[in-house]
């Protein structure tokens, strides 16, 4: 009987030894699942940070203008903003090429069937002219009017020159300030007339 109670007795000494090895194994952190979450939390913490500290490029910014569903006029300002050389390798690289212009506004300046041209730059500076009169006289104006290809050509059919309009569409070709160029956009839906 001895010796069964002085087994019991070491068996519960075993247990209780056990039992407290894996309470300091979670104070040392190695088994403390809640550790492991805060440790992980803090290192998502960290790579947020790093991620907001770490500026965009202007490409970027530009690209992200676009997803962001940025006006016309803002939008194609700060492409303007740098130098004709980058301009014409972000042309080349088509990295704005096939993006989705979610919604650009303008005043119509010409309709054709499945095609309409927008004056989509600052308002103050036009002056209802037709579209051969601006590339003649006003080819300033050209490097901030789009010209559509309507998806569905009868919505340019309740178009006129001079309705102000909301469109989308896919960028072809961009618009050059230097070149003036103007910006071809394919798939374009009107929004809002």
């Amino acid at each position: 009987m001895k010796k069964i109670g002085l087994f019991l007795l070491l068996t519960i000494l075993l247990i209780l030894g056990a039992c407290d090895s894996n309470s300091k194994a979670g104070e040392d952190g190695k088994e403390n699942p809640k550790e492991n979450i805060e440790e992980k939390v803090e290192l998502q913490e960290e790579t947020e940070e790093e991620k907001e500290a770490t500026p965009l490029s202007v490409e970027d910014e530009i690209i992200a203008m676009l997803e962001t569903n940025t006006d016309f006029p803002t939008f194609v300002e700060k492409l303007y903003s740098l130098p004709n050389t980058e301009q014409s390798e972000m042309d080349k690289e088509g990295s704005l090429h096939g993006k989705t212009v979610m919604e650009w506004s303008g005043v119509v300046i010409e309709v054709f069937e499945g095609e309409i041209i927008i004056y989509a730059g600052d308002p103050a500076l036009y002056n209802n002219e037709d579209w051969n009169t601006i590339t003649l006289d006003r080819p300033e104006l050209m490097a901030y009017s789009l010209a559509v290809s309507m998806q569905d050509p009868k919505q340019s059919a309740n178009i006129h020159p001079g309705d102000i309009v909301s469109i989308s569409g896919r960028i072809l070709v961009l618009g050059n300030e230097q070149e003036t160029a103007v910006w071809v956009l394919d798939d374009g839906l009107i929004i809002q007339q």
